[in-house]
Protein backbone atom coordinates (compact mmCIF):
# COMPACT_ATOMS: atom_id res chain seq x y z
CA UNK A 1 0.00 0.00 0.00
CA UNK A 2 1.69 3.26 -1.09
CA UNK A 3 2.03 6.24 1.19
CA UNK A 4 -0.44 8.82 -0.05
CA UNK A 5 0.54 12.15 -1.56
CA UNK A 6 4.26 11.46 -2.00
CA UNK A 7 5.34 11.14 -5.62
CA UNK A 8 8.57 9.41 -6.61
CA UNK A 9 9.71 12.51 -8.49
CA UNK A 10 9.19 14.74 -5.45
CA UNK A 11 11.11 12.40 -3.17
CA UNK A 12 13.98 11.75 -5.57
CA UNK A 13 14.43 15.51 -5.85
CA UNK A 14 14.56 15.66 -2.04
CA UNK A 15 17.18 12.90 -1.90
CA UNK A 16 19.51 14.59 -4.37
CA UNK A 17 19.17 17.97 -2.67
CA UNK A 18 17.00 19.73 -5.26
CA UNK A 19 14.72 22.28 -3.63
CA UNK A 20 11.06 21.72 -4.41
CA UNK A 21 8.68 24.64 -4.92
CA UNK A 22 5.01 24.98 -4.05
CA UNK A 23 2.91 24.61 -7.21
CA UNK A 24 0.69 27.53 -6.13
CA UNK A 25 2.86 30.12 -4.40
CA UNK A 26 6.29 28.95 -5.73
CA UNK A 27 7.75 29.13 -2.23
CA UNK A 28 10.75 26.84 -1.69
CA UNK A 29 9.82 23.76 0.31
CA UNK A 30 11.88 21.17 2.15
CA UNK A 31 10.00 17.85 2.04
CA UNK A 32 11.17 16.70 5.46
CA UNK A 33 10.18 19.97 7.14
CA UNK A 34 6.86 20.10 5.28
CA UNK A 35 6.02 16.62 6.57
CA UNK A 36 6.98 17.65 10.09
CA UNK A 37 4.69 20.69 9.86
CA UNK A 38 1.77 18.64 8.51
CA UNK A 39 2.05 15.98 11.20
CA UNK A 40 2.53 18.57 13.94
CA UNK A 41 -0.56 20.53 12.90
CA UNK A 42 -2.66 17.38 12.33
CA UNK A 43 -5.61 19.47 11.17
CA UNK A 44 -8.97 18.21 12.44
CA UNK A 45 -7.03 15.78 14.68
CA UNK A 46 -6.87 13.16 11.93
CA UNK A 47 -5.01 14.52 8.89
CA UNK A 48 -2.01 12.29 9.66
CA UNK A 49 -4.04 9.31 8.49
CA UNK A 50 -4.00 10.70 4.94
CA UNK A 51 -0.33 9.64 4.83
CA UNK A 52 -1.39 5.99 4.94
CA UNK A 53 -4.16 6.40 2.38
CA UNK A 54 -7.11 6.85 4.74
CA UNK A 55 -10.34 8.10 3.18
CA UNK A 56 -12.89 10.60 4.48
CA UNK A 57 -16.62 10.14 4.06
CA UNK A 58 -19.34 12.60 5.05
CA UNK A 59 -22.70 11.11 5.96
CA UNK A 60 -25.88 13.01 6.82
CA UNK A 61 -28.48 11.55 9.20
CA UNK A 62 -31.52 12.96 10.99
CA UNK A 63 -31.63 13.32 14.76
CA UNK A 64 -35.17 13.22 16.11
CA UNK A 65 -36.05 14.49 19.57
CA UNK A 66 -36.18 11.74 22.25
CA UNK A 67 -35.45 9.04 19.65
CA UNK A 68 -32.34 6.83 19.59
CA UNK A 69 -30.59 6.67 16.22
CA UNK A 70 -28.31 3.91 14.96
CA UNK A 71 -25.80 5.21 12.45
CA UNK A 72 -24.94 2.52 9.91
CA UNK A 73 -21.69 3.57 8.27
CA UNK A 74 -22.29 1.42 5.20
CA UNK A 75 -25.27 3.63 4.34
CA UNK A 76 -22.95 6.58 3.69
CA UNK A 77 -20.40 4.61 1.66
CA UNK A 78 -18.01 3.17 4.26
CA UNK A 79 -17.40 -0.53 3.52
CA UNK A 80 -18.46 -3.04 6.15
CA UNK A 81 -15.52 -4.04 8.35
CA UNK A 82 -13.55 -0.85 7.64
CA UNK A 83 -11.31 0.41 10.42
CA UNK A 84 -12.72 3.71 11.64
CA UNK A 85 -9.83 5.98 12.61
CA UNK A 86 -11.76 9.11 13.51
CA UNK A 87 -15.31 10.46 13.77
CA UNK A 88 -16.63 13.99 13.93
CA UNK A 89 -20.24 14.92 14.73
CA UNK A 90 -21.69 18.20 13.46
CA UNK A 91 -25.39 18.58 14.41
CA UNK A 92 -27.10 21.41 12.56
CA UNK A 93 -29.18 22.60 15.52
CA UNK A 94 -29.76 22.17 19.25
CA UNK A 95 -29.77 18.38 19.38
CA UNK A 96 -26.44 16.81 20.22
CA UNK A 97 -25.64 13.09 19.77
CA UNK A 98 -24.56 11.19 22.88
CA UNK A 99 -23.18 7.72 22.20
CA UNK A 100 -24.73 4.70 23.92
CA UNK A 101 -22.45 2.27 25.71
CA UNK A 102 -22.78 -0.80 27.90
CA UNK A 103 -22.17 -1.08 31.64
CA UNK A 104 -18.43 -1.37 31.00
CA UNK A 105 -17.72 1.33 28.41
CA UNK A 106 -14.66 0.91 26.20
CA UNK A 107 -13.28 4.10 24.76
CA UNK A 108 -12.73 2.77 21.25
CA UNK A 109 -13.79 4.04 17.84
CA UNK A 110 -16.93 2.13 16.82
CA UNK A 111 -17.00 -0.35 13.94
CA UNK A 112 -19.78 -0.51 11.32
CA UNK A 113 -22.44 1.12 13.54
CA UNK A 114 -22.94 3.35 16.55
CA UNK A 115 -26.14 4.28 18.40
CA UNK A 116 -26.65 7.83 19.63
CA UNK A 117 -29.33 9.62 21.62
CA UNK A 118 -30.17 13.29 20.93
CA UNK A 119 -29.85 15.71 23.84
CA UNK A 120 -30.74 19.41 23.88
CA UNK A 121 -28.92 21.97 26.00
CA UNK A 122 -31.47 24.71 25.47
CA UNK A 123 -35.04 25.35 26.66
CA UNK A 124 -36.75 24.69 23.33
CA UNK A 125 -35.43 21.56 21.65
CA UNK A 126 -36.32 21.22 17.96
CA UNK A 127 -38.21 18.16 16.79
CA UNK A 128 -35.35 17.15 14.49
CA UNK A 129 -32.04 18.38 13.08
CA UNK A 130 -29.66 17.13 10.37
CA UNK A 131 -26.55 15.44 11.75
CA UNK A 132 -23.37 15.47 9.65
CA UNK A 133 -20.86 12.76 10.50
CA UNK A 134 -17.32 12.82 9.11
CA UNK A 135 -15.69 9.39 9.11
CA UNK A 136 -11.99 8.76 8.49
CA UNK A 137 -11.39 5.14 7.61
CA UNK A 138 -9.29 2.43 5.99
CA UNK A 139 -10.60 -0.61 4.19
CA UNK A 140 -10.12 -3.81 6.17
CA UNK A 141 -7.96 -5.43 3.47
CA UNK A 142 -5.50 -2.53 3.39
CA UNK A 143 -4.31 -3.47 6.87
CA UNK A 144 -2.93 -6.86 5.82
CA UNK A 145 0.48 -5.17 5.47
CA UNK A 146 1.97 -5.41 8.99
CA UNK A 147 4.22 -2.37 8.51
CA UNK A 148 1.29 -0.16 7.46
CA UNK A 149 -0.81 -1.45 10.37
CA UNK A 150 2.00 -0.52 12.75
CA UNK A 151 2.23 2.98 11.28
CA UNK A 152 -1.55 3.41 11.59
CA UNK A 153 -1.29 2.36 15.24
CA UNK A 154 1.50 4.87 15.77
CA UNK A 155 -0.55 7.67 14.21
CA UNK A 156 -3.56 6.74 16.36
CA UNK A 157 -1.50 7.00 19.54
CA UNK A 158 -0.02 10.29 18.36
CA UNK A 159 -3.48 11.68 17.52
CA UNK A 160 -4.62 10.66 21.02
CA UNK A 161 -1.71 12.57 22.55
CA UNK A 162 0.12 9.47 23.84
CA UNK A 163 3.53 10.16 22.32
CA UNK A 164 5.35 7.41 24.20
CA UNK A 165 2.87 4.76 23.03
CA UNK A 166 3.47 5.75 19.41
CA UNK A 167 7.21 4.99 19.55
CA UNK A 168 7.20 1.18 19.38
CA UNK A 169 4.70 0.78 16.51
CA UNK A 170 6.42 3.59 14.58
CA UNK A 171 9.79 1.89 14.91
CA UNK A 172 8.29 -1.52 14.09
CA UNK A 173 6.86 -0.08 10.87
CA UNK A 174 10.13 1.34 9.53
CA UNK A 175 12.39 -1.45 10.84
CA UNK A 176 10.21 -4.02 9.06
CA UNK A 177 10.56 -2.22 5.71
CA UNK A 178 14.28 -1.53 6.03
CA UNK A 179 15.18 -5.09 7.04
CA UNK A 180 12.94 -6.58 4.32
CA UNK A 181 14.58 -4.37 1.68
CA UNK A 182 18.10 -5.20 2.85
CA UNK A 183 17.41 -8.95 2.98
CA UNK A 184 15.92 -8.83 -0.52
CA UNK A 185 18.93 -6.96 -1.96
CA UNK A 186 21.50 -9.15 -0.22
CA UNK A 187 19.76 -12.28 -1.47
CA UNK A 188 20.23 -10.98 -5.02
CA UNK A 189 24.01 -11.41 -4.64
CA UNK A 190 24.31 -14.34 -2.23
CA UNK A 191 22.29 -17.24 -0.84
CA UNK A 192 19.44 -16.98 1.65
CA UNK A 193 21.53 -19.11 4.00
CA UNK A 194 24.40 -16.63 3.90
CA UNK A 195 22.04 -13.72 4.52
CA UNK A 196 20.47 -15.55 7.45
CA UNK A 197 23.92 -16.30 8.88
CA UNK A 198 24.87 -12.64 8.47
CA UNK A 199 21.93 -11.43 10.52
CA UNK A 200 22.24 -14.25 13.07
CA UNK A 201 25.80 -13.07 13.76
CA UNK A 202 24.34 -10.16 15.69
CA UNK A 203 24.01 -7.42 13.09
CA UNK A 204 21.14 -5.28 14.31
CA UNK A 205 18.81 -2.73 12.79
CA UNK A 206 20.80 0.43 13.58
CA UNK A 207 24.12 -0.87 12.15
CA UNK A 208 22.15 -1.92 9.07
CA UNK A 209 20.80 1.64 8.78
CA UNK A 210 24.22 3.22 9.23
CA UNK A 211 26.40 0.83 7.20
CA UNK A 212 24.52 -1.70 5.06
CA UNK A 213 21.87 0.64 3.64
CA UNK A 214 24.36 3.24 2.32
CA UNK A 215 26.57 0.44 0.97
CA UNK A 216 23.65 -1.04 -0.98
CA UNK A 217 22.55 2.43 -2.14
CA UNK A 218 26.02 3.14 -3.54
CA UNK A 219 26.15 -0.26 -5.21
CA UNK A 220 22.84 0.47 -6.94
CA UNK A 221 23.69 4.06 -7.81
CA UNK A 222 20.82 5.22 -5.60
CA UNK A 223 21.00 8.47 -3.57
CA UNK A 224 22.18 8.10 0.01
CA UNK A 225 19.69 8.67 2.80
CA UNK A 226 19.85 12.34 3.88
CA UNK A 227 21.55 12.91 7.23
CA UNK A 228 18.42 14.40 8.84
CA UNK A 229 16.36 11.37 7.82
CA UNK A 230 18.94 8.89 9.08
CA UNK A 231 19.25 10.80 12.37
CA UNK A 232 15.48 10.71 12.95
CA UNK A 233 15.35 6.93 12.40
CA UNK A 234 18.34 6.28 14.66
CA UNK A 235 16.75 8.49 17.31
CA UNK A 236 13.48 6.57 17.04
CA UNK A 237 15.29 3.24 17.41
CA UNK A 238 17.01 4.56 20.53
CA UNK A 239 13.66 5.62 22.02
CA UNK A 240 12.22 2.20 21.21
CA UNK A 241 15.11 0.49 23.00
CA UNK A 242 14.69 2.70 26.05
CA UNK A 243 11.02 1.75 26.28
CA UNK A 244 11.74 -1.94 25.67
CA UNK A 245 14.35 -2.06 28.45
CA UNK A 246 12.87 0.26 31.08
CA UNK A 247 9.25 0.85 30.06
CA UNK A 248 9.86 4.54 29.44
CA UNK A 249 12.14 7.02 27.70
CA UNK A 250 15.04 8.57 29.60
CA UNK A 251 13.61 12.06 29.08
CA UNK A 252 10.03 13.17 28.63
CA UNK A 253 9.04 13.01 24.98
CA UNK A 254 7.89 16.28 23.47
CA UNK A 255 5.47 16.59 20.60
CA UNK A 256 8.32 17.85 18.42
CA UNK A 257 10.37 14.74 19.24
CA UNK A 258 7.74 12.29 18.07
CA UNK A 259 6.63 14.41 15.11
CA UNK A 260 10.20 14.42 13.75
CA UNK A 261 10.42 10.64 14.21
CA UNK A 262 7.06 10.05 12.49
CA UNK A 263 8.09 12.23 9.55
CA UNK A 264 11.26 10.15 9.35
CA UNK A 265 9.23 6.94 9.28
CA UNK A 266 7.05 8.20 6.41
CA UNK A 267 10.07 9.20 4.31
CA UNK A 268 12.09 6.18 5.47
CA UNK A 269 9.41 3.75 4.32
CA UNK A 270 9.39 5.33 0.89
CA UNK A 271 13.21 5.26 0.78
CA UNK A 272 13.42 1.58 1.74
CA UNK A 273 10.85 0.53 -0.84
CA UNK A 274 12.43 2.68 -3.59
CA UNK A 275 15.87 1.26 -2.78
CA UNK A 276 14.50 -2.26 -3.01
CA UNK A 277 12.76 -1.69 -6.36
Amino acid sequence: MPLAGLSNDLLIRYLVGVINSCAKCEKELDVFNVLIACIEENFFFDDVFALVGAKKTLGTFTLKKDTPLTLIFEECGVPKGARILSMNYSPQGDLFPLEFHGNSPRRLTPKDTVTVFPVSFGPDAPESVPLNVMLTWLEEGSLEDASITSLVNAFEEYANGDYTASVVPANTSIEFDVMQAVEFLLESVTSKGNVKEFFNSGVGYVPVLKVVVPLLAKAKGFPLMPAELLASLVRLASLRNQIAHTGKTKATLTKKDIVTCLAGVVLGKWYANALRA
